[in-house]
This record gives C-alpha cells, sequence and structure tokens, in this order.
C-alpha cells in the first residue's frame, strides 16, 4: 500500500497532465452528471477548484439558474483549520485565500448551519476508495467538518441522495459526495486510513454516481 504522500504526489502529478480543453470537456460532462442527480431546488455546499481538481462551476451555475442555492467555504483564519460558508452567485466577489491556492468568496457568512442545513455537500478530494475513504489534499478541513469525531458525526456517513425525484426538506443530514476524476476512484483498500479520515458511500464523477461501501 502507498502511503498518503506517495499518492498525493502521483495524483497531482496526473492532473497536471490535464489540459484545459479537457478539463472542461469534463466539466460540462459533470455538469450534466449533478444535474441529473440532485434536486433542482436543493441546498448545496461546493468548492472553487484548486488546480486539476473537477470543477464543479458550470453546475453550480446551472443550479442557481434552476431554483437552487450554493454555498462555498471560506477558511477562518486561526490554527482550528475551520471553515465558514458563504452564499453564492456569479456576481460574487472572489478575493485570494490566504490560506490555500484558491479563490475565496467575500461577503457575510449564510444564516444556515453547514452541514446541518444543507441537502448536499460536493467534496472535493484527491481519490476516494470503493470503501468509501477519501484522500483529501492533507488540511484536515472536511474531516473536522464531517469525520469521525466531528460534532456531525451523528448524522452518519450519508443521509441518502438528494436525487431528481427526491425532496430535500427534512433529511436527517445532507448527502456527502466526493467528487473525483473517473481514474481517481480507487479499489478497496488503497488509501491508508486513519481513525479522524472522513468516509463518504457516494462519488461522483464526469461518467457518473458511483456507490461506495463506506462500511468496509
Amino acid at each position: 500500500m502507498s502511503t498518503k504522500t506517495e499518492l498525493r504526489r502521483r495524483l497531482r502529478a496526473a492532473r497536471t497532465g490535464l489540459d484545459a480543453a479537457e478539463q472542461a470537456r469534463r466539466a460540462d460532462q459533470l455538469a450534466a452528471v449533478l444535474q441529473a442527480h440532485i434536486h433542482p431546488t436543493a441546498v448545496v455546499a461546493a468548492y472553487r477548484p484548486m488546480t486539476g481538481e473537477p470543477d464543479v462551476g458550470p453546475f453550480l451555475t446551472a443550479h442557481l439558474a434552476r431554483g437552487g442555492t450554493v454555498l462555498l467555504p471560506r477558511v477562518v483564519p486561526g490554527p482550528a483549520r475551520r471553515m465558514e460558508w458563504i452564499p453564492w452567485t456569479p456576481e460574487t466577489t472572489m478575493r485570494r485565500s490566504r490560506q490555500l491556492p484558491l479563490d475565496e468568496p467575500a461577503g457575510e457568512p449564510a444564516a444556515l448551519e453547514v452541514p446541518r442545513d444543507v441537502d448536499v455537500m460536493l467534496v472535493p478530494a484527491l481519490a476516494v476508495g470503493r470503501d468509501g475513504v477519501r484522500l483529501g489534499q492533507g488540511g484536515g478541513y472536511y474531516d473536522r467538518l464531517l469525520g469521525p469525531g466531528s460534532e456531525t458525526a451523528e448524522d452518519g456517513v450519508d443521509a441518502g441522495p438528494a436525487g431528481i425525484d427526491a425532496e430535500p426538506e427534512g433529511a436527517a443530514g445532507p448527502e456527502r459526495i466526493a467528487v473525483v476524476h473517473p481514474e481517481e476512484l480507487l479499489s478497496a483498500g488503497d488509501i491508508p486510513v486513519e481513525p479522524h479520515d472522513l468516509r463518504v458511500a457516494r462519488a461522483i464523477t464526469a461518467q457518473g454516481p458511483v456507490l461506495l461501501d463506506p462500511t468496509g
């Protein structure tokens, strides 16, 4: 089994091989997959992609146009590695993060509580295993927010899909979806797992949704 450091190095190198045209093609495919899966009025907590990450931007714009709500994270300065969530539209002012190599939304945090008031969370990942183990960039932000030992851990790893035929209202918690490239869906056991690591029950790639087995 590769170490997390080795896996991250290999996966990041592979992402640099995706040219702009291929990334745009995959972003359009991913938008279609997500629109088919997520209810039009769902409250979606998403992310701004770092270099090479699957681009959910086209989906977010389309989701707003059909009546949905989008929240994006902003890192709170300090040692706690905590995020606050800001309502986003295409007109939202974006500023370069001081902590991460990406742009973050300006503006006031949402009145909603994340993740409890969210229907779907699109979680960035470098890879995800068939056993539901997620490999992140190493910052630990999503492990702290959603992983074992977090204040929302009692909600479970997945509340079920907020799919096209499902009503998002009244769900016990958000559906947590790891968003990866197709080649970043790995076999069970390929990703080293630690007690604090977040597991998810579903991944989505540009090729479609994938059910995982986070119970092992």
